[in-house]
């Protein structure tokens, strides 16, 4: 029974923290992280930069004439 009540205190402890973390926003994905552009090396370009739910598409073209 001991055993139940020292890791059940440090199971709540640990409960309270992780739902204050993710209230406070910590564990989403703010907007700025997301990239809003591409930048490609010389003589390249990126075009048609598409977000969807499965990933990003991105579409390179060459730029040397």
């Amino acid at each position: 029974m001991e055993y139940l009540m020292a890791y059940g205190w440090a199971i709540l402890i640990i409960a309270i923290v992780a739902a204050l973390l993710f209230a406070l926003g910590l564990f989403g994905q703010s907007s700025s992280s997301t990239p809003t552009g591409c930048s490609a090396q010389s003589n390249f370009i990126c075009t048609n930069l598409v977000y969807t739910s499965n990933g990003m598409s991105v579409m390179v073209e060459q730029n040397s004439g």
